[in-house]
């Protein structure tokens, strides 16, 4: 069986620990807002909610929104170079070359 929204916002907010008010106070929301979008029924968070939603419960806002991938938020890749390694400005890279 497949979850819903609803489903996968009350799974997640479960497995972070935190009550419909802690969540809803965390992004800014009523709980009654928070409770209808785990009970589903056409009331869905926005994309900004989804943003924050994703970010407080420690989950892929993919996975969030459509279920697919994984529930775990993708991890953060390092950049491959030091920014700070690269010229300012344009007289500081004829500088250095």
């Amino acid at each position: 069986m497949e979850l819903t929204v609803a489903d996968r916002i009350r799974v997640a907010r479960r497995r972070a620990r935190l009550s419909q008010t802690q969540a809803a106070n965390a992004i800014g929301v009523h709980r009654g807002t928070f409770a209808h979008w785990e009970r589903g029924g056409g009331h869905l968070p926005n994309a900004r909610n989804v943003i924050q939603l994703a970010k407080i419960l420690k989950v892929s806002h993919d996975w969030l929104m459509t279920g697919r991938g994984s529930m775990d938020p993708e991890p953060v890749e390092a950049s491959a170079v030091r920014l700070e390694c690269f010229a300012r400005s344009l007289d500081e890279e004829r500088w250095l070359e």
